[in-house]
């Protein structure tokens, strides 16, 4: 039973890291194709929120001290930053070298959070019987925070007050012992039919929102005020900020009680989730610079299509040859 929980969890975890890398190809060429958006809009619509929990849920059982998460984040974040403004610094013209750990690079911003959230969790430690009061005081600020339009991407302070709800709760649930991977098990007529329906609808209400005007897909990512989304009435920004906190839960939800407990090509790439999560950064911005301006089609939509493919193989590449090494480098280790 104990493995059929990892492979459960790496399961979950090779999903997301593959949503997550998925999306961010897709907004390379969003705006070539209508489909494009709404798939956008289907990856979005759970993929950060889930992340985010399984972090606060492994955060709470991890067995090592929090200062280590935060060194180990710490150095990710500025390792990978180094590396964008070196790369940056050769092919970007005029690049400015001052803002290295402020402004986080692409994709960057989560290990920014990781560091913030961790830090959190010193704090938290030994006060588990207040934390559905933190939880509501972070989702209270994170709605707030939308309104202030000089919170944003610097030290990725606004994705960080979005997203802490959804770490807050995933620590909750550890802390209060839940069994997330039994939710099948335990309520097997009602959950699969409930949680498809659930993966089905809550996409559609977004992309037909979506298609008449009305819901800016944006706010999926948490990362822009409400006044830049909703300039003519802010209150929009507030309430689809709501809404999307409900329907990401449920979608959060729906996929991991859909999700099996068996091993499969998931387990092995949940394993990997971190360093698939740090090579694909690196790579997807090396090869669209390399890749964006080429034709290899008269049709722009083709040519978008074709170089889309390349990039994933590109990525495919480099995640396995990274895997490679490490694993190389580990069984070096243990035989010295």
């Amino acid at each position: 039973m104990e493995q059929k929980r990892i492979y459960y969890w790496d399961n979950l975890k090779g999903l997301l890291i593959i949503s997550v890398v998925l999306g961010h190809l897709l907004e390379c060429y969003i705006h070539d194709s209508h489909l494009l958006p709404r798939l956008w809009i289907l990856i979005y619509s759970f993929h950060m929120p889930l992340f985010v929990f399984i972090s606060g849920y492994f955060a709470q059982k991890s067995s090592r001290p929090a200062e280590h998460h935060i060194r180990k984040m710490f150095f990710l974040y500025l390792l990978m930053q180094v590396l964008f403004t070196v790369f940056n610094y050769f092919t970007v013209p005029d690049y400015n070298l001052l803002f290295l750990l402020a402004s986080p690079e692409f994709g960057c911003w989560y290990l920014l959070f990781m560091v913030y959230a961790y830090i959190l969790v010193k704090f938290l430690q030994g006060k588990e019987e207040h934390l559905l009061h933190y939880i509501v005081t972070a989702l209270i600020v994170s709605l707030l925070s939308g309104f202030d339009e000089s919170i944003g991407h610097d030290w990725t302070v606004g994705r960080a007050l979005y997203f802490l709800p959804y770490f807050l709760t995933g620590y909750f649930a550890a802390a209060k012992k839940i069994k997330l991977a039994d939710i099948r098990q335990d309520y097997a007529k009602i959950s699969v039919p409930l949680s498809l329906a659930v993966i089905v609808a809550i996409p559609f209400i977004y992309i037909r929102l979506y298609s008449t005007g009305i819901f800016n897909r944006v706010s999926l990512s948490g990362k822009t005020a409400y006044e830049s989304l909703y300039p003519d009435n802010h209150l929009y920004g507030l309430l689809f900020r709501i809404l999307v906190y409900g329907f990401s839960a449920l979608m959060a939800l729906a996929v991991m009680t859909l999700m099996t407990h068996k091993k499969c090509i998931l387990s092995f790439i949940g394993k990997q989730s971190l360093l698939i999560y740090l090579v694909h950064v690196l790579m997807l911005r090396a090869g669209f610079t390399f890749l964006g301006n080429m034709s290899f089609a008269e049709s722009r939509r083709l040519n978008s299509c074709i170089i889309l493919i390349l990039l994933a193989a590109w990525i495919i590449f480099w995640c396995l040859l990274a895997g490679l090494a490490v694993k190389g480098f580990k069984s070096r280790r243990r035989t010295g």
